[in-house]
Order: C-alpha cells, then structure tokens, then sequence
C-alpha cells in the first residue's frame, strides 16, 4: 500500500506545481490588465521569470492531462528495505525485491485525493473572504490567483471522473481493481486535518450559547457572566451600518461596517465587523433591517479599540448616546 501511495502522492504533487504556477501567471496577467474595477497594477511585472513559471506550469499541467486523457499501468518495482540509524537520522536502504505491482496512472478515486487535498488550500480562501463585494483593489492579485487556483484544481478530478465513466478512457487490463487502496492513506491524513480547521472555525460558532433582550434584561453589566464570551447575540437590527475605511478609488469598498442592534430590555448592541464580516454586516442589513437577526461574536461592555486603515481611523461606537444599556459585539459570523 505504502508503494502505491507514493504513486498518488507524485501525481497530486505534479498537480499541485501546475496550480500554483499557473495560478501566479493568471493572477500577474490579471492585475496588470486590473480587475473588479480596479485600475491596472503595473506593479506586477511580466518578464522572463514569470515566462519561465509559465512554461514549467503548462509542463507540470500537460504531465497531469496525459495521465488521465491516455491511462496507461505502469510496472512498478517494490523493494525489502533495511534500516540504519546514525545518531537521530533512519536510513531505509532497499535490500532486495520484494515484487512488482502494476499502478494506474488514472483512477476515479484518486479524484477524492484531489478534491480533500484542494480543501486545505481552498478553506484559507474561503476564510479570508475572497469574495469580490469588498475585496480592495491592493488585493486584486491575491483574488485572482486563489481563485485560479481553486478553478484549475476542481478540472483535474472533474476531468478525471468524465474520462473514466463518460468517455470510458481506461487501462487496456483490468488489473486497477485494487487502486482505491492507494487512497488510503492519503485521506487518512487529510481529511482529520480539514475537519480540525473546520471545527476550529465552526466549531465555537455551532456551540454557543444564545442570548437576547431577555436574557440580557438591564444591559451587559447586570450580566457579568456573559462579558468577553463568544456568544450569538439575537436582535432587532436598528438602521444601515455606518461604514469606514472606504477606498478613494472604490467607494464601494470598506474595511469596516458598524451596527446597532435593538436588544429591547436588554439595551443597544453595537456591532462592529472588519474585512469579510464587515461586509456579511451589509448584506445582513439589505435583508433585516428592523427584522430580528442573530449575529455571533465577542460581546463586552468595554468599546474595542478604533481600527485603523490605510485611509482613516474607524471609532468602535459612531452612534449617539442613548441613556440606554450599551455593550459591543465583534461580529464573527451570523
């Protein structure tokens, strides 16, 4: 099995050279013409070295395509290995043949090892909200090639699940019934890991505990048991969100949007979201504006520091005082 894997493991690593360097030529070609409105970014320069990736990704991109497009098993050697220790360093010294087995160069369940191996690199993207409703145009270049990567990493299992069952391209034997085994180990590794990121990201979210107008009956402060918890905060949204750090050039674009939520006993919540949440504010705003909404974040009494852009300092509280209760909520989703 340890033998097969390996084979896996060089056909995804070939994959994974040809999305990143493509990936980086896309995004290059992209923020020089600009994109999402943005004006052009000469600033990232196309010369010999982005040729030469160029090259070395089309390369790495046509080795993956011929594996798939014309499969073909391929004799393979496995070998008993000796192991040598010298101080902290195992030496594996292949000692003499152990046999050979036949790999093929395509199968359906190698898409699986794409598709989790993609997920790691697709959830930091996801994460920082690559999303074109705020991204500014400092970071056009990042947009795109994340992007590009995750495209050209959904074609190869896409195509290799169309060459196998729609187009019928398979090995000439029938000799791949134990390729799936080849996977094994490799989602053993990978997937664990995408479900901790996952829950260490959903996780706090799905566990938290709900509170609102009535649990918090006289502000934050008569709740001491609550400050500094990650909580999911259950509101009126009271007005649009005061937005700051808008980019000069697209007005459209900010850092930050503040809200305020209507907790009725329980006093005011403003609510602050920064980058992707600041953003998720505003398109819970054109939905829920005077409706009940719950938003999950830290909640304190104390205002968090002003946050501070490249074009302005953004105050944690732009609303006016209302004799009311009033504490602050980081959003963190909703």
């Amino acid at each position: 099995m340890l033998e097969r894997t390996r084979n896996v493991i060089q056909i995804i690593l070939v994959e994974f050279l040809a999305m990143v360097m493509l990936a980086s030529v896309v995004a290059t070609l992209f923020a020089r013409r600009g994109i999402l409105g943005c004006p052009p970014d000469p600033g990232y320069a196309f010369g010999a070295f982005q040729i030469v990736v160029s090259l070395l990704g089309l390369a790495a991109f046509g080795w993956s395509l011929l594996g798939i497009l014309r499969p073909r098993e391929l004799p393979q050697m496995a070998f008993h290995r000796l192991i040598v220790s010298v101080g902290n360093v195992n030496l594996q010294i292949p000692t003499k043949e152990a046999g050979a087995y036949v790999f093929p160069t395509s199968h359906p369940s190698y898409a699986l090892v794409e598709l989790s191996f993609l997920g790691l690199f697709f959830l930091p993207a996801y994460i920082l909200g690559l999303r074109p409703a705020y991204i500014g145009c400092e970071l056009q270049w990042f947009y795109a090639q994340a992007w590009t990567f995750v495209a050209i990493g959904l074609f190869f299992p896409a195509l290799r699940l169309v060459a196998w069952y729609v187009l019928r391209l398979r090995p000439v034997t029938s000799a791949v019934r134990d390729a799936h085994k080849a996977t094994y180990i490799p989602l053993a590794v990978i997937v664990p890991v995408i479900l901790f990121i996952l829950g260490g990201v959903m996780g706090p979210q799905l566990i938290a505990r709900t509170v609102d107008g009535a649990r918090l009956a006289g502000g934050l402060a008569a709740h001491p048991e609550f400050e500094g918890r990650s909580l999911k905060v259950r509101g009126t949204l009271a007005g649009e969100p005061v937005l700051c750090g808008c980019q000069k050039d697209r007005v459209t674009v900010c850092r930050v949007a503040t809200a305020r939520l209507d907790l009725g006993e329980g006093g005011d919540v403003v609510v602050r979201g920064i980058s992707e949440y600041g953003n998720d504010l505003r398109e819970l705003a054109k939905r829920g504006v005077g409706r009940p909404v719950m938003i999950f974040g830290r909640l304190t009494t104390s205002p968090p520091p002003p946050y501070r852009t490249a074009h302005e300092t953004c105050r944690a509280d732009p609303f006016p005082t209302t004799g009311r209760p009033r504490a602050y909520l980081e959003m963190e989703g909703f």
